[in-house]
């Protein structure tokens, strides 16, 4: 769940550092404010099993120092 006032990238990474395999990408959209929140969600791009450590990389475009790119309250995994 998010909530931001601008669009930006949220990546997911597996592995055992934020070099591992990209597993998604998530495009983060201005939700309409920072108490705005929504729920999105993305497809893993490969079969997954076992436990891993999971990254995530959060990309923003024109950012100035001090600028917040989003609210990040949770996520989850649901298997197909």
């Amino acid at each position: 769940m998010v909530c931001t006032e601008s669009h930006y990238s949220n990546q997911i990474y597996g592995g055992y550092s934020i070099k591992g395999a990209k597993l998604a990408q998530i495009e983060v959209p201005g939700t309409g404010g920072w108490n705005v929140w929504k729920i999105l969600t993305a497809t893993i791009s490969e079969s997954v099993s076992g436990v891993h450590v999971v990254y995530f990389g959060f990309l923003g475009k024109n950012i100035t120092a001090g600028r917040e790119l989003f609210n990040f309250d949770y996520w989850s995994f649901q298997k197909k």
